[in-house]
């Protein structure tokens, strides 16, 4: 039997995301919730919503990068590899939301640097 609603932690493990980034989502408006009492309801049209909402991954031009790099690394990219390696294992031992904070400083950043073409 399929489910019309799911309390707040059920919703965050069903999506992978913390409970915190569920409640800053509901307040930015991302995310609808119901009110039952004191439980929080999260329903499966709003859960939908949510998550067609979300933007696509798009891996662009850097797709495969780490794979080129490492093919026939030279002396240069021994340490790219090295650096995104410690980055990698860095931001996954961090909160997911700041590690989303970081990341999209981190696309920011990189959209300042790129020329536009």
């Amino acid at each position: 039997m399929d489910r019309n609603a799911f309390r707040i932690l059920e919703f965050c493990r069903r999506n992978s995301i913390s409970r915190s980034k569920a409640y800053d989502d509901i307040r930015a408006g991302k995310l609808k919730a119901k009110k039952s009492g004191k439980v929080t309801l999260i329903t499966a049209e709003a859960e939908r919503e949510y998550l067609d909402a979300m933007p696509t991954l798009e891996l662009g031009a850097s797709e495969g990068l780490l794979e080129e790099l490492a093919a026939a690394p030279t002396e240069e990219d021994h340490h790219v590899l090295d650096i995104a390696r410690r980055f990698v294992v860095a931001i996954a031992k961090m909160p997911v939301r700041k590690r989303d904070q970081l990341v999209e400083r981190f696309n920011d950043l990189c959209a300042e640097r790129t020329p536009n073409k």
